[in-house]
């Protein structure tokens, strides 16, 4: 695991945000105002070859960690206020049974992932939540950086 403070001097590596500031001011709150990111116009993968060379770190979600990249550690961030909240949403009229095997796999794999094995928030995702809007919490984002 790596803290917040142990990244703080390094280059964070992102993708391009044309639009939104969002990301960029979520990750700035926990590295703070000094943070220095480097925005490039590319997929996440070619962000993991720029982290591969050594060019610096990059935030990614559970699921790349899982998958892995070559030259590329991963490593969870200790704090647990380092989620990200992603949320469902759709309208009742296109409810069609690819939503609700979409909606079942969003259970169980929140099941799957809880620490206790009970349901968490998002595992009542589709039990009755057509056209509702309900929050998704995901386990803190890991950092990946160049291995060595």
């Amino acid at each position: 695991m790596v803290r917040w403070a142990e990244l703080r001097e390094e280059v964070v590596l992102v993708q391009g945000w044309d639009e939104s500031q969002v990301t960029r001011e979520f990750y700035a709150a926990f590295l703070g105002e000094s943070a220095r990111f480097q925005a490039h116009p590319a997929s996440k993968q070619s962000v993991f070859a720029l982290v591969s060379a050594g060019f610096g770190i990059t935030f990614a979600t559970a699921s790349h960690a899982e998958a892995g990249f070559t030259g590329v550690v991963f490593k969870r961030i200790d704090d647990p206020a380092a989620s990200v909240e992603m949320s469902l949403a759709w309208l009742p009229e296109f409810e069609d049974p690819a939503v609700g095997r979409f909606v079942a796999f969003l259970r169980d794999e929140a099941r799957s992932r809880s620490p206790s094995g009970e349901d968490c928030p998002a595992a009542k995702l589709g039990e009755g939540a057509v056209g509702r809007h309900e929050p998704l919490e995901t386990a803190p984002c890991p950092v990946s950086r160049a291995s060595t």
